[in-house]
């Protein structure tokens, strides 16, 4: 018996040194060891490549020509943790309460809020705002996500993955619309 305490203790140890979290080991009553990482979450972060810009059928965009860059922060495999806020929330299966903000200083912003499920087609009545730093903001409440086919799964508790498609981005103010598209990651988001 003291043999597997002793095997447990030193397995608990080393699983919990290999994932490079601070360690406390405790034995319980059963005599069996256990390990907990004491670390910190990892922060939210994300990567966003998004255009905003003219079509054949948007009115008084002039924000500039079709798919012009609008906001552009990390990758896929380097993301940015500044000004990144999310949140990827189960509600059933395989269904998300999904939200997402990416945000370089004062300049711009992209928000998207969304029920998504894990399918591979694309999901409508996706909310999404894209704002300047000159105080215009272009929204529209009918986008649509398809997640990606990279991620595995490209939807989890505190991560998505996906494009988001706006035809029809409005700004209130003027009633200026333009097309806006994002191709975005968010991970360690709240869950």
């Amino acid at each position: 018996m003291r043999l597997t305490s002793s095997v447990a203790f030193v397995a608990a140890f080393l699983l919990s040194a290999a994932c490079g979290g601070t360690t406390s080991i405790a034995t319980h009553d059963s005599g069996v060891a256990s390990a907990h990482d004491g670390g910190a979450a990892a922060p939210a972060s994300g990567s966003i490549t998004s255009t905003l810009g003219s079509s054949a059928t948007s009115t008084g965009c002039n924000v500039g020509a079709p798919n012009t860059p609008f906001l552009t922060a990390g990758s896929s495999s380097v993301p940015v943790e500044s000004g990144v806020t999310c949140s990827v929330h189960p509600t059933g299966t395989g269904s998300f309460d999904v939200n997402v903000e990416i945000a370089q200083g004062e300049t711009s912003s992209i928000t998207i809020a969304a029920t998504l499920t894990d399918t591979p087609s694309a999901q409508g009545g996706v909310s999404a705002s894209f704002s300047t730093g000159t105080s215009v903001e272009y929204t529209e409440s009918d986008c649509t996500i398809t997640l990606s086919s990279q991620g595995n799964p490209p939807i989890a508790p505190g991560r998505v993955w996906g494009t988001l498609s706006c035809p029809t981005v409005t700004d209130a103010k003027t009633n200026a619309t333009c097309v806006a598209t994002a191709t975005f990651l968010f991970q360690n988001c709240g869950e």
